[in-house]
């Protein structure tokens, strides 16, 4: 005779975490999967009770993961921890010229660092905030025209970034394109540089 088990809570709301325990498919197990919001069951749901019961467990799932992911996978100061100028970037592209330009600087007696973002969320404020804090110029590198990771920056830190990198063509910036463009940020005190970056090849 079959014995009925009770049915698994896939959307388990008692959790510290807020993490659900995850069945092992195969042993009497199933569950209701879906976009909607659902309740603890999967069953899809409108109660608003039950909805504002997930979201807060969700926004659970964060602060498990800031407590539980290391600060190395979250951003990390590459170079000398003071410098003249701190780069901020995020994403694999830039990262490597940025370093290249921070070799390129030392034969101009400019000493540099970079603030690389690894993870947007949870976000590193803390770390983030003790580093620009401390820098003496930091200029953001990104390949988008509105300075995306600048925003989110200033939105968790309180912290403006005033000078800008930019490039959006849809093409990689090179190491040269990076020097040159924060040459002109140093020496020239320009804002923000995009012009040099766009229309290069």
């Amino acid at each position: 005779m079959r014995v009925e088990k009770e049915p698994f809570k896939r959307y388990d709301l008692d959790t510290d975490t807020g993490i659900s325990g995850f069945g092992i498919f195969g042993r009497d197990i199933f569950w209701m999967t879906g976009g909607d919001e659902h309740d603890e069951l999967g069953h899809v749901t409108e109660d608003p009770v039950i909805r504002d019961a997930m979201m807060r467990k969700r926004f659970q799932k964060l602060v498990t993961a800031d407590r539980e992911i290391p600060l190395e996978d979250k951003a990390q100061l590459m170079g000398p921890s003071s410098a003249d100028v701190t780069f901020v970037t995020w994403g694999g592209s830039q990262k490597g010229p940025i370093l290249d330009v921070i070799e390129d600087l030392k034969n101009d007696g400019v000493t540099a660092n970079l603030l690389y973002l690894k993870m947007f969320s949870p976000f590193p404020s803390e770390f983030v905030s003790s580093v620009l804090k401390k820098a003496k110029l930091v200029i953001n590198v990104e390949s988008n025209m509105l300075a995306q990771a600048a925003r989110v920056i200033r939105m968790n830190t309180g912290i403006e970034i005033k000078k800008h990198i930019l490039k959006y063509n849809g093409r990689h910036m090179t190491e040269d394109e990076i020097y040159r463009a924060a040459k002109e940020i140093i020496f020239g005190k320009e804002e923000k540089v995009e012009e040099v970056l766009v229309n290069g090849a």
